[in-house]
């Protein structure tokens, strides 16, 4: 018999956690950078890949996506256009993870909603699962 059931309890153990998706072709920031998303509790999907990046946003519809410029298969500036495209996509927040630090290309970046530009070489993966957590929590 139980003595008390909480609402709170049983709401946690069936809300599932919010998903991010990391499109990025570098295949040990992809996998360092899942790691630290999900150890701050949200659930991963990832792909090196830009026109799987795409199909698994339209597919998934995760909460926020990571995005890398210079990915194969597509352009992530295609990428986010499309999304922007698309009626879930147009309001998905998109963080991009990039080492093109260009004026035109944060720019046409920031025109295109994204809501943060990470490059790379002055970024950390802590501090971005650390945004991540912050803009979805």
């Amino acid at each position: 018999m139980l003595d008390c059931l909480c609402m709170d309890t049983l709401m946690a153990k069936s809300t599932k956690p919010k998903k991010v998706l990391i499109v990025e072709d570098d295949k040990a920031i992809l996998d360092i950078l899942a790691y630290k998303i999900s150890d701050v509790g949200f659930a991963v999907i990832q792909t090196q890949d830009g026109v799987e990046g795409l199909r698994l946003a339209l597919a998934e519809h995760p909460d926020l996506v990571i995005l890398d410029l210079l990915v194969p298969g597509a352009p992530g500036l295609d990428i986010i256009d499309s999304l922007r495209k698309d009626p879930w996509g147009k309001h998905v927040p998109v963080f991009i993870l990039t080492n093109l630090s260009a004026y035109g290309t944060i720019y046409k970046t920031l025109e295109l909603r994204a809501e943060a530009y990470f490059i790379k070489s002055d970024s950390t993966l802590e501090s971005i699962a650390g945004e991540v957590k912050k803009r979805l929590s």
